[in-house]
Parts: structure tokens; sequence; C-alpha cells
């Protein structure tokens, strides 16, 4: 199999460590995204950079804006944004509508941390 170029979406858990691990002795080339550029899995052998980004949990459209920016800059890939609320009828009233747009951008970035896990 070709070694992949793979950006973990953060290195400070011991989860992330570990993925760190099998996918660096697999021979695949592994990045991080963190706001801490010291997280514990940057101390690893096996990954190539870490990137400081904004935290999730404090700035999610910042953290999207970021990887969405890196993937396309830096790994050659065509990235779209996603709204999964934009489907959605609202009848809702003018400030509730836009409370629940907002949120759906939050939405966005952890459904697409979620799945960059599987």
């Amino acid at each position: 199999m070709q070694p992949l170029r793979i950006l973990l979406s953060e290195g400070s858990t011991l989860s992330a460590r570990q993925t760190v691990t099998v996918l660096g002795r697999s021979g695949h080339r592994v990045d991080l995204c963190d706001p801490d550029p010291r997280c514990l899995s940057s101390w690893s052998r096996y990954v190539g950079r870490t990137l400081r980004c904004p935290a999730m949990g404090e700035d999610p459209e910042g953290y999207l804006e970021f990887v969405v920016q890196h993937l396309q800059t830096h790994m050659m890939m065509e990235c779209k944004t996603w709204n999964p609320t934009g489907f959605l009828q609202m009848a809702l009233p003018g400030q509730q509508a836009v409370e629940v747009e907002h949120v759906g951008s939050q939405l966005t970035v952890a459904v697409g941390a979620a799945l960059s896990i599987l």
C-alpha cells in the first residue's frame, strides 16, 4: 500500500499519540493540527509537522478555516464547506433563525472532526 499523508485534527490526547505511532509505523506521513505546538503527540518521531491552529472549542469557524486552507494549499485537496442544517426550512423568529444559522457552522466543524477520526 502507498503511504498516505495524514493530518490529525488534534495531538493532545493519548489516543492521538497512539494513532500517530500506529500510522507512523505503517509508513504513513503524519502531521498534527493543534493549538499547542508542544502537544503530547508532537514529540513523536513519526510526526512530520505540528501546525498551530485555533482551538476548536473556542473558535470553531477559525479552526475550520485553518484546516480547509491547509488542505487546499499544502495537501492539494479541493475542499468545500457544507452546512448540515442548510436543507432545513426553519419557521423561527428572526433572532432564533440567526442563532441556528451560527450554530450550524459550528456543527459543521464538529461533524468534520468526527468524520476525520473514522
